[in-house]
């Protein structure tokens, strides 16, 4: 893999400066303080609390929307290096990988596009304008994750453009208590070694943890007709603080940086329109930085919370061994949050109102080699200022009801409103709810859709049209008084106007470009989740997603879209045996799907069918110690031939072990 970018050395400089400040800050003797008597205002962790899909924390029962929480009990079981293969536990979601570990992994949640899926990353919004707006999954891997919080369902009127079909909530490990070390080292199939370490501390108020890890696989084939494997590497530090200044007043900052190289495949344009063999390779690095304060008033009842953002996304091919074309984006954010408590006598009807307005300044560049019948250099920039407002309210007992609006004002579209309505009512006390929700949402056009240019592949269409949509779900869930049982399953229905083809072969242009569908696309389904103790050593679960979405073409005709199977299935068996020893058992099977086939030499549009797969993965863990535990685990355990988007193949039956050790 080639040298480190022009900006990693930065990078570390600002990571291990940041890490030195906190770190002194953790280790000041108490009577610096202002007021050296002030206990940890951090609040304890509360494992049923949804963070995004309100802009307050609620409770899980009050929550509208369908949701999937992927806790750290679940991340350990899997032992999944991919965040993206630990999103196969989830309902509503279908996964595409071209090919080999690391390579472009899309996420699709009911039928909507990959950029139309907002990733927050522990506070920050991580989409990367360099990337079309999508989320870069192919770089996060799981090592220092603490739990994934899955939102389905229109999200614009809380939380802006991306969150057209929902969010997808990434949180970090914390420090928890005192001071600790986490050392893991891994190895295994496809010549994958990996490493990596995490320090935390907390004292008084203050806490910090700082961590690293670095992942590398010699990879599999991806080229269904070649001969050779395609590598990848990825290197993440992250750092993470806190300080309660104050009973009342709290500082914070996060930081991560992600460097991936990964070796891929070209097309071939000449002959068969399929993937083939090439010595080609990305390096990406993402950096996202987050600083917020929060005062709160001394009754509790106003609480203020300002933060500020930074993202800076490079992305760069090389075609044998030289540069190649790249693109570079960078968004400085700044958002404020007003939140007041009018909860009524009695105490636990609840009712909240919150205020937001956030402004963001995205800039894009594309470099590359000019040539007579097209220029990629290029520097573009995009702002948008928005206002939310959210208002939570119990009018009666047992109903909870929510009211959100928001207005954009973009610089180069035409401003926008989005809303959203949810209610939530328990039946007495039988354990049963009742959950619906309706709201619209829009999706401006990337970057890359208006202005990008790939000399053999596509140029962008800057006369493009956001998208909008509206859609609602309507859904029942159940849990047992002992908790042993939880079980739901949801209806939802939306519809996209103006969508956004960005495979369209123009002959005129001689290339592909992307442009704005006339007919509406519709996208309905059915969700299932269950979770169930059946013994005090064993844990099932078991999600099911039922998804029909379709677009229409010039003619009328509705064609179901591609990369989105009608059936997914996940079902993981978690078994405790004597001993300190604990099995998983995962099972993930997608249905048959589409994709999009453009045969030389006219690169007229097919639809071609992918086979359906099932996939089994075992894993098996043992606590030799308080501070050790190994770990081995099998991927593709029965060694399925499957992929996910035509042509590229992806890996085959992978074995790997491992130790991690706390200190």
């Amino acid at each position: 893999m080639r040298r480190q970018g022009e900006k990693l050395n930065a990078y570390f400089k600002m990571l291990a400066f940041s890490a030195a400040m906190l770190t002194l800050t953790v280790l000041l003797p108490n009577n610096l303080h202002a007021n050296p008597n002030i206990e940890d205002s951090t609040p304890a962790k509360i494992a049923e609390i949804v963070v995004t899909a309100h802009r307050v924390p609620m409770p899980a029962q009050l929550v509208s929307s369908s949701l999937s929480i992927i806790d750290r009990s679940l991340i350990e079981a899997r032992q999944s290096t991919y965040a993206a293969d630990l999103l196969r536990n989830a309902s509503g979601l279908a996964i595409s990988r071209t090919g080999s570990f690391g390579s472009q992994t899309q996420v699709r949640m009911r039928g909507a596009e990959a950029n139309h899926v907002l990733v927050i990353i522990d506070g920050i919004e991580a989409n990367d304008p360099a990337g079309s707006d999508e989320f870069a999954f192919s770089g996060v891997t799981s090592y220092d994750l603490e739990s994934i919080e899955i939102v389905r369902g229109p999200q614009s009127a809380l939380w802006g453009s991306d969150a057209v079909a929902g969010i997808i909530n990434i949180t970090t490990s914390r420090a928890e208590e005192d001071t600790a070390l986490d050392l893991f080292l891994e190895g295994g199939g496809f010549s994958t070694t990996a490493g990596g370490a995490r320090w935390s501390t907390r004292s008084k108020g203050k806490a910090i943890s700082f961590g690293g890890s670095h992942h590398k696989t010699g990879g599999s084939k991806t080229a269904e007709t070649g001969t050779e494997n395609d590598g990848n590497s990825n290197t993440t530090l992250s750092l993470n603080g806190s300080w309660g200044l104050t009973q009342n007043i709290e500082i914070g900052a996060t930081a991560r940086y992600t460097k991936t190289s990964t070796e891929f495949d070209d097309i071939d344009f000449f002959s068969t329109g399929l993937p083939v063999d090439a010595d080609r390779e990305a390096e990406n690095q993402l950096m996202i930085f987050g600083a917020h304060g929060k005062i709160s008033s001394g009754d509790g009842k106003w609480e203020q919370l300002l933060q500020v953002s930074l993202l800076d996304s490079k992305r760069e091919q090389f075609i044998d061994q030289e540069k190649g074309e790249s693109a570079y984006a960078n968004k400085k954010a700044i958002r404020y949050k007003s939140e007041f408590d009018l909860t009524r006598e009695p105490k636990n009807v609840l009712r909240k109102l919150i205020l937001a307005a956030s402004h963001e300044a995205t800039g894009f560049k594309q470099r590359g080699e000019a040539l007579p019948w097209g220029d990629p250099n290029q520097n573009q920039h995009l702002k948008t200022t928005g206002y939310a407002l959210e208002y939570i309210d119990q009018p009666i007992k047992n109903l909870t009801l929510s009211t959100s609006i928001r207005y954009d004002d973009n610089s180069e579209f035409d401003n926008a409103a989005t809303y959203r309505f949810t209610g939530n009512l328990a039946l007495n006390d039988s354990g049963t709810r009742l959950r619906g929700s309706y709201g619209t949402a829009q999706k401006t056009p990337t970057f890359i859709e208006r202005f990008g240019y790939f000399s053999d592949q596509f140029r962008g269409n800057p006369e493009l049209k956001p998208e909008y949509s509206a859609g609602y779900e309507v859904g029942v869930s159940h849990a047992t008084n002992r908790g042993n049982l939880q079980a739901s399953i949801t209806y939802f229905n939306s519809t996209l106007r103006d969508e956004i083809n960005g495979f369209f072969f123009d002959p005129n242009l001689l290339t592909f470009t992307a442009t704005n569908i006339d007919e509406r696309s519709s996208r309905t389904g059915w969700e299932v989740q269950i979770a169930a103790d059946p013994s005090e050593w064993s844990t099932l679960r078991i999600n099911y997603t039922n998804t029909n979405s379709y677009q229409k073409d010039s003619a009328g005709a509705k064609l179901r879209e591609v990369r989105r199977p009608k059936h997914v299935l996940n079902v993981n068996w978690d078994i405790q045996l004597p001993g300190d020893t604990a099995v998983n058992l995962n099972l993930y099977h997608v249905s048959k799907q589409r994709d999009l086939f453009f045969p030389p030499p006219g690169f007229s549009e097919q639809r071609v069918m992918l086979n359906s797969y099932t996939l089994i993965d075992l894993s098996i863990s043992r606590q030799l110690s308080k501070q050790i535990r190994v770990f081995a685990r099998a991927e593709n355990l029965f060694d399925q031939n499957y992929t996910d988007v035509l042509g590229f193949s992806a890996p085959g039956r992978g074995l790997y072990a491992g130790m991690h050790m706390e200190i």
